[in-house]
């Protein structure tokens, strides 16, 4: 995770995207090209139960970090209702139910 934000920080310091067409679908793009991959093991993990993820990670309204809405924060852990698809699980956390990314369940501690 902290590759990808380094990489995005990198990219928007350097005028790389801002250079680019700044329309909703090219921001979108960008999303899913920089952020919205979930790494390799996600693919075939069917997380359960209650997970640990990294603290005040964001919930989402819909599976969509651009245009999902974020709707809360989750605390250090979340309990998976499902799985949404290989990137992102409807969880509930800190009385809030939504949407999560994949990236921010904390490898680590699983």
């Amino acid at each position: 995770m902290k590759k990808l934000f380094i990489l995005s920080v990198m990219l928007l310091t350097s005028g790389f995207i801002t250079a680019q067409s700044t329309s909703e679908r090219d921001i979108a793009e960008w999303n899913i090209l920089l952020f919205d991959k979930p790494f390799p093991d996600d693919w075939k993990k069917e997380l359960t139960g209650i997970q640990k993820v990294f603290t005040n990670a964001p919930i989402y309204s819909s599976p969509d970090m651009v245009f999902g809405g974020k709707i809360g924060s989750a605390t250090s852990e979340v309990e998976i209702i499902k799985k949404h698809n290989p990137r992102y699980y409807y969880v509930k956390s800190n009385g809030v139910s939504g949407y999560i990314w994949s990236g921010w369940f904390n490898k680590h501690s699983l």
